[in-house]
């Protein structure tokens, strides 16, 4: 069957969800087992155009996008690897699962969307990922305190902020007791900010099952936007892959993935199909039509690699990699492999939006190369502020070179090839000239980065 008939990606891709067998709604515990999901036919979807990190740009027609303002529906995914949905290397994806049955939801969107295999995470866990993200800037130039779960001040002009100021309006939903008014500050500028109630406060773990709850809240928050004519933004943020990984009823049997990871997977899994519930109702809705969604991850997950498991810490590729798609009205799918960064978040969603650019920030605006434009190559950073926790850590990823430094004089340097290590296993010798070209790239730009103090290491104990 050629989808590419149908007239709105989101239409298509809930038919390609549909001919997978995904459930279209998933409880914590389901007493029937759903029917086990099968792959999508190679003639499931229409022909995608690839931009690899060889080419660089394309010349493909641009499709019709319209140009007005849309509504931007944005939902990530905690703790999401990109090799869940792309192979990494010769390392093949979802720990040698079937994609498409471990998350049907996404590999629908990725073949119906325009796919980002290289994005990247501004750093490796949530605090300082999603400041990133509402920030516009690596966390080292926000400013914050020092502490783990980081608390930003108002000095941050966020997304939102930006969003509101422009005219727009911004939603959230969140399921993390972290998200809580006042203990983030990632609030600020918000129209209306939302938690689920009664989370529990574990500051090491996540214990809880939310997905579906979460889904209720999201459709209210969106009931709530579409009833203004203002263009709105909405963020959700998905738990439920965050460990403790938990068994689902129903989750596909694994054929390759044990222990920890296939856990994980059932995790991907239960998320998925509660993502699938809430775009089938997306769908249905007037302003589906004038609605740009984009699915992504706060950041990725560790099961061992470089000895290290789950996340923050370091910013090695399993950590900060992570999936990134965007389904646009109009534009065509598509495969974008040169690098990018979720620092071309806020640039891209106030362009969608049609609200003023935000000039001051170092990120793209992507809707050009969304549309079918060229997707030229760039130099991409990722980076961990230094918290009461953990090291300062920053990478500088050109093409297939990443030159990672620990500490705030970066003089410890780490270089790798991910052509042929993908998985940064062996750093280039030092006698490899690579090495120094990269490290010298590294501490030439490194300069564009005006990293701020944290204004106190530890937050007063009333405030958390």
């Amino acid at each position: 069957m050629n989808l590419s008939k149908y007239a709105h990606p989101i239409e298509t891709l809930l038919l390609a969800i549909l001919l997978t067998g995904c459930p279209s709604r998933v409880t914590a515990n389901p007493t029937v087992e759903p029917p086990p999901a099968a792959p999508l036919q190679p003639d499931a979807s229409p022909a995608v155009d690839v931009v690899s990190r060889d080419t660089a740009s394309s010349d493909s027609a641009a499709a019709p996008t319209p140009r007005g303002p849309l509504n931007v529906l944005y939902l990530t995914i905690d703790s999401l690897r990109s090799d869940v949905l792309h192979p990494r290397g010769a390392s093949p994806a979802a720990f040698g699962e079937d994609p498409a049955v471990i998350a049907p939801t996404l590999t629908a969107l990725a073949r119906e969307g325009v796919t980002y295999t290289h994005a990247y995470a501004g750093s490796s866990y949530t605090s300082q990922s999603v400041g990133a993200m509402y920030g516009g800037r690596i966390p080292s130039e926000l400013p914050r305190d020092g502490y783990f779960f980081g608390e930003y001040r108002n000095a941050m002009h966020s997304l939102a902020e930006r969003i509101t100021e422009g005219g727009g309006l911004a939603f959230a939903a969140h399921a993390h007791f972290y998200f809580a008014r006042g203990a983030s500050g990632l609030e600020q500028g918000f129209t209306r900010w939302e938690l689920l109630p009664g989370l529990v406060r574990n500051q090491t773990t996540d214990v809880e099952v939310t997905s579906e709850r979460l889904v209720t809240l999201v459709r209210d928050e969106l009931t709530q936007a579409s009833a203004s004519a203002n263009p709105w933004f909405l963020h959700a943020h998905f738990m439920d892959p965050h460990d403790q990984y938990k068994r689902h009823a129903g989750a596909p049997t694994m054929n390759t993935a044990r222990g920890a990871r296939a856990l994980y997977l059932q995790e991907v899994w239960f998320t998925d199909s509660h993502l699938a519930a809430l775009l089938t109702w997306v769908r249905a809705q007037p302003w589906a039509a004038r609605t740009a969604i984009i699915v992504s991850a706060d950041h990725g997950e560790s099961f061992g690699e470089h000895g290290h498991f789950r996340h923050g810490f370091y910013l090695w590729e399993e950590l900060t990699r992570v999936p990134w798609i965007f389904v646009i009205p109009g534009a065509n799918p598509r495969t974008i492999e040169v690098a990018r960064s979720h620092l071309d978040l806020a640039p891209t969603v106030l362009d969608l939006m049609g609200l003023p650019a935000a000039s001051d920030l170092p990120g793209h605006s992507l809707r050009a190369e969304l549309e079918g434009g060229d997707a030229p190559a760039r130099v991409v950073w990722t980076d961990l502020a230094q918290t009461s926790d953990n090291d300062h850590w920053r990478a500088r990823i050109d093409g297939s070179l990443v030159a990672l430094a620990r500490g705030n004089t970066s003089n410890s340097f780490y270089v790798y090839d991910l052509a042929v290590d993908p998985e940064e296993r062996s750093p280039l010798p030092r006698t490899d000239p690579r090495r120094a070209a990269a490290i010298d790239a590294f501490r030439s730009e490194n300069a564009q980065w005006h990293d701020l103090r944290p204004d106190q290491w530890r937050p007063p104990v009333a405030a958390h």
